[in-house]
């Protein structure tokens, strides 16, 4: 959980929730940083789009929801408070995975088009003008998936993106690399042009 700033604390994932495997044997557990998620994160995606979905749209699911993070007596005004706030990041969040998620050919397993709803989050939903910042006409299917990478010795690749794009030992772009991947895991990023 980290602050973000005005909107208080806020809650998601790490590189680590694609980047992490974990193998049994006899047994026993054993976690390997860096190596490639064996995760569906389409079906995660879509199931916390559904979840929210029904949180947004049922008063009794929206009730004990509100309970779970502000307690049992939280006054009406901080559960309305809520509940925008939820809806906002709902709408955005439901846009994206409705016109990016391929419906046909699922990712599956251990694939992921990261690069594609990366570049989706960005020029659809954080970027517009107007006061919720969607460019709906900018989501588009996101239908190329690639197995997660493993990370264990980026540093001695050509290329860390597999679409290779980003050279390793570039900062500039190795900064939009990891930029790109803050996004992807619901990173919010709304640019004003300065004056």
């Amino acid at each position: 959980m980290a602050n973000a700033g005005d909107k208080g604390p806020m809650l998601g994932m790490t590189c680590a929730a694609c980047h992490t495997r974990q193998i049994e044997v006899n047994d026993t557990a054993y976690r390997i940083d860096g190596g490639p998620g064996i995760v569906d994160f389409q079906s995660f995606a879509a199931d916390l789009d559904s979840a929210v979905g029904t949180v947004v749209g049922d008063d009794q699911a929206f009730a004990e929801f509100a309970a779970t993070v502000l307690g049992p007596d939280a006054d009406p005004v901080e559960q309305a408070r809520l509940k925008e706030d939820v809806k906002a990041w709902y709408e955005g969040y439901h846009l994206l995975m409705d016109k990016a998620l391929p419906k046909d050919k699922p990712w599956g397993p251990a694939r992921l088009d990261a690069v594609s709803m990366i570049f989706n989050r960005l020029t659809g939903l954080d970027i517009g003008t107007s006061a919720n910042h969607i460019i709906a006409n900018n989501i588009y299917r996101a239908d190329a998936p690639v197995r997660y990478p493993f990370l264990w010795n980026a540093p001695i690749q050509d290329m860390t993106q597999w679409p290779r794009f980003a050279d390793n030992g570039n900062n500039i772009l190795g900064l939009a690399r990891n930029l790109g991947e803050v996004y992807g895991v619901f990173g919010e990023f709304y640019p004003k042009k300065s004056s």
